[in-house]
């Protein structure tokens, strides 16, 4: 009996630790966990609806760079529309084809007041416009090459001077009291004798250069292209070209204001490229008589080969003033970077992105 009793006892004791080991295995096993979990949860990566927050983070930068594009009240629209005022003399004499001196001066003063900026043809057709941000680009294009455009005279004591009353000294003098404003220009010139002195032709020449003005080409005689066979408007562009290489070795000279206005389909292609007697050209704009503004060079329509231009009146350039006052959204207007472009996303349609040439479209 007393075997019986000791054996009942180790049974006992034996259960008791093994009781006694599974709950430490249990205790073990639940500390063990709940630490492992902790760890793991230091290293979770943010679930899928955090980054939506992130990204919602950026987007409102944007629209908060997209509001103050606008928080000073100017509204950039660089797809908006572009003055080339089309001038021919200026003289003591107010017509239909000479501006007077008082009132070409005059038109400086309005264009400035009115926010108006000289670009060149060449930065035009680059979509290279660096003007102040709320400005508006213009351009100045004076045909014939007339006298009263750039005149040599002498001084009281026989100096050769530009004479203050032409058209490049009254652009330089204008600049000289706002020099924001510029001084491109571009002089579209006939042969045998422009500007009306052949004595000073080459020094003429080299004069407009040298302020930062252009020279283009409106053929050798004043021609009416329209009325002309391939062989001879080829002739008339390239004698062009040929003379004023002779004057001025290495002109790029690559843009050409249509006389009187005047083609045809039947030679257009020769008067945008063509050759003669060895002289090959190339005009990669080309401008009309008349009779509205230009549409922006990154506009899905702009052309230029076909650009119009405003004849430089006072009803005509009373009209277009008046019309972009009343219609300022249609007007161009600089957002002052030179590496973007701003619109409006009323006009998102309208742009053509190839001609944006690498800089940022900003859409407000």
């Amino acid at each position: 009996m007393k075997s019986f009793y000791n054996k009942k006892t180790m049974s006992i004791i034996v259960l008791f630790i093994i009781a006694i080991l599974l709950a430490f295995c249990f205790i073990l096993n639940y500390f063990s966990t709940d630490i492992l979990e902790k760890d793991e949860s230091d290293n979770i990566q943010p679930a899928e609806e955090d980054i939506i927050i992130s990204d919602d983070k950026e987007d409102v930068r944007e629209v908060e760079h997209e509001q103050n594009i606008t928080e000073d009240s100017i509204k950039p629209n660089e797809l908006g529309k572009v003055m080339i005022i089309m001038y021919h003399d200026i003289s003591k004499t107010e017509g239909e084809w000479s501006r007077h001196y008082d009132n070409f001066r005059q038109d400086l003063e309005t264009f400035y007041e009115k926010g108006y900026r000289l670009i060149s043809i060449k930065s035009f057709l680059d979509n290279d416009i660096n003007i102040p941000r709320g400005c508006s680009p213009m351009i100045l294009t004076f045909d014939d090459g007339t006298r009263g455009q750039l005149n040599f005279i002498e001084d009281e004591n026989g100096n050769l001077i530009v004479d203050p009353l032409c058209a490049v000294s009254i652009i330089e003098q204008f600049n000289k009291k706002y020099p924001d404003f510029g001084t491109s220009a571009v002089f579209y010139i006939n042969y045998p004798v422009p500007f009306g002195q052949i004595e000073y032709i080459r020094q003429k020449l080299d004069y407009i250069i040298s302020k930062g003005m252009d020279i283009g080409n409106h053929t050798f005689n004043h021609a009416k292209l329209g009325k002309l066979s391939k062989e001879e408007v080829e002739k008339e562009i390239a004698l062009h070209k040929k003379r004023t290489l002779e004057y001025l070795e290495g002109y790029e000279l690559d843009t050409l204001a249509l006389p009187y206005g005047n083609s045809s389909k039947q030679n257009i292609d020769y008067i945008i490229s063509g050759e003669y007697d060895g002289i090959e050209y190339h005009n990669r704009g080309i401008l009309l008589v008349g009779a509205e503004p230009a549409l922006s060079p990154v506009h899905k329509d702009f052309d230029p080969l076909k650009m119009p231009r405003i004849r430089g009146s006072q009803m005509y350039i009373d009209k277009w003033l008046k019309y972009f006052e009343e219609n300022p959204s249609e007007k161009y207007v600089s957002d002052g970077k030179s590496d973007t472009i701003t619109i409006p996303q009323s006009l998102e349609e309208d742009i053509d992105l190839q001609k944006i040439d690498g800089k940022k479209l900003v859409i407000y």
